[in-house]
């Protein structure tokens, strides 16, 4: 940990990020997987190569009949080309065999990759993140990492290549064939270029106005009760309305853009085709071309139309994926936090200083100035203060989301620099308001923060923290599930579960971060009971508003613009400090 907040990599240029940046940029994780995808293409060449050959034996058997009257050679022609037709359903069978396991593979790596960025990312890039939008890339959008390969490229590359050997042996049949095929493709080209650019546009506002729908939606969903209680419903319905007509307005804007280009490109193709028709008609009569000729050149035109409406709808599909590319690089380019420090093993006796420290959030004022503050070895420190003093900051601080702009943090006499933060969150608890329960049982709750403990190692955590007996009222005791955000357990009961998980974890140093504040009286004093086991030499900061929870600390430190102004005893702030005394309204004969 250095004062640098985060390391960033470097990647590709967001402004120029093009196909070909993508491909080198993405190409990372398709290492060792080189051999599966030369066995990809070249199955998808071969099969390509049916579409030359067909037409070819196909021209000649007709030829053969009405020329030649030879049925024994179209028997034997025919053969080929059945043997030709089944060798080719089985090569699919196997491309597609190669193809799943290559496709799972690295979108597996992307998607891990990805999550790994975002789990790890700086606490003001996350801060700052749409998590709607970042769910669906991780989730969803990495496929198309994977599609720009298979489809974009692989499948591009043999239908160009198509095309060319398509209009080579045009010229073969008929230079004037030739011509004007070769004249008339780059109107497709040029049509769908132009066209390209507009969908981009209007696909990548589509992406950004759907992932902002999204992360409103996880609001909503998360936050109901809050919103019944306000009598809200109306107003969030009227959001809903308003999301989506944006939605549809950004959606019609794309698909009207993607449907004009291509009705340009079909009629294009329909007035191409005519052109041939005619013109196949004059060799015809002019120069005595075969059936079998005619037939074979019918067939290329019919895989060369085919091919450039591919070619087109999949450079069309570029322009889209381009952005959630683009999007999907920027997360794995997303500043993580930085872990430089060696030092590890387990924290004995705790103490933290701080020294001349100066922080501020990224393009905002100092929450703290010139912060010195010293907690002895198993001290139990109190931090008071009006919110936004800066109370909070210093304990994210201490397990390493953020770092001093200037001064320094010393745990133990050592940098905090010198830690792992590895190391910095193992042996620091932290027990805060908002209580993080996932969906699983309560065993899985409470084992979250150190998997290895045993279940006497676990009970004896419960039975510290008070919710021994609450879990043994319940049908399945420790595995019992709690439902999405533990909807089974009260708010006390949340708290206390949140305590064994920190006391699980036997940390050194446990900070309190308003850990009662939205209890009631009775379960704040129930709990406060247990913390004198629980905190039994340890070292403990109590971040709080509640009197109750200061009181029982060994000192108090009050703050006031980023600077402790005062510091003492509870008896002493309580009957010397007027500030402290306003703070917590305690009057003159308390």
């Amino acid at each position: 940990m250095g004062k640098k907040e985060s390391t960033k990599r470097v990647g590709v240029d967001k402004n120029n990020f093009t196909v070909l940046s993508a491909l080198k940029y993405f190409s990372i994780f398709y290492d060792k997987m080189h051999f599966n995808f030369f066995l990809f293409y070249f199955g998808r060449l071969i099969t390509m190569l049916e579409s030359v050959i067909v037409p070819i034996l196909i021209g000649l058997m007709i030829n053969l009949v009405v020329y030649y009257q030879d049925f024994e050679r179209f028997l034997q022609v025919g053969m080929i080309l059945l043997c030709v037709c089944v060798f080719c359903c089985v090569l699919n069978y196997l491309i597609y065999e190669i193809y799943s396991d290559f496709w799972n593979k690295i979108v597996e790596r992307i998607r891990k990759k990805t999550y790994s960025i975002a789990l790890h990312m700086t606490a003001t890039g996350l801060s700052n993140s749409n998590y709607g939008d970042l769910s669906q890339q991780i989730q969803w959008k990495v496929t198309e990492c994977v599609q720009l390969v298979v489809k974009n490229v692989i499948h591009n590359v043999n239908n160009i290549l198509q095309i060319f050997v398509c209009i080579f042996l045009i010229f073969r049949i008929s230079v004037l064939l030739g011509v004007v095929t070769v004249v008339l493709l780059p109107i497709s080209g040029y049509v769908s270029w132009t066209g390209g650019k507009v969908i981009r546009k209007e696909k990548n506002r589509n992406q950004q106005e759907y992932g902002r729908y999204i992360n409103w939606m996880y609001e909503v969903f998360g936050h109901y009760k809050e919103l019944r209680l306000l009598s809200a419903e109306s107003r969030v319905e009227s959001k809903l309305i308003e999301h989506q007509q944006e939605l549809i307005k950004t959606d019609v804007k794309a698909s009207i853009a993607t449907i004009l280009a291509q009705n340009i490109i079909n009629n294009v193709n329909v007035w191409v085709q005519m052109i041939l028709y005619v013109i196949l008609a004059w060799l015809s009569v002019k120069e005595g071309l075969t059936i079998g000729t005619v037939t074979v050149v019918l067939g290329y035109y019919t895989t060369l139309n085919k091919s450039i409406l591919v070619v087109v709808g999949d450079y069309f599909s570029i322009q889209g994926r381009m952005s959630i590319l683009q999007r999907v690089s920027e997360i794995l380019e997303a500043e993580t936090e930085t872990d430089t420090g060696t030092i590890s093993g387990e924290l004995q006796n705790a103490t933290v200083s701080f020294k001349n420290v100066t922080f501020a959030y990224r393009g905002k004022e100092d929450v703290l100035r010139d912060f010195n503050l010293d907690i002895s070895a198993g001290e139990k420190l109190a931090i008071v203060g009006e919110s936004g003093c800066g109370k909070s900051t210093l304990a994210y601080m201490l397990i390493g989301f953020y770092r001093p702009n200037s001064g320094t943090v010393l745990l133990n006499g050592r940098a905090l620099e010198e830690y792992s933060l590895s190391y910095l969150r193992r042996n620091i608890g932290v027990v805060q308001q908002e209580i993080f329960i996932f969906d699983g049982s309560i065993r899985d709750n409470i084992m979250i923060g150190n998997p290895d403990a045993t279940e006497e190692m676990m009970i004896n955590a419960v039975k510290a923290a008070g919710a021994y007996e609450f879990i043994m009222e319940m049908e399945d005791k420790f595995d019992t599930m709690l439902g999405k955000n533990g909807r089974q357990l009260s708010g006390g009961q949340k708290q206390r579960i949140s305590i064994a998980r920190v006391y699980l974890k036997n940390p050194s140093l446990i900070i309190f971060d308003e850990a009662t504040a939205s209890l009631d009286q009775a379960t704040e004093e129930k709990i406060l009971g247990d913390w004198e086991q629980i905190l039994a030499e340890r070292t403990a900061i109590v971040i709080a508003h509640r009197k109750s929870s200061v009181m029982m600390c060994q000192k108090i430190a009050l703050m006031e613009e980023g600077r402790i102004v005062e510091i003492g005893t509870p008896e002493y702030m309580a009957k010397n400090s007027a500030k402290f005394r306003t703070l917590f309204a305690i009057g003159e004969g308390e």
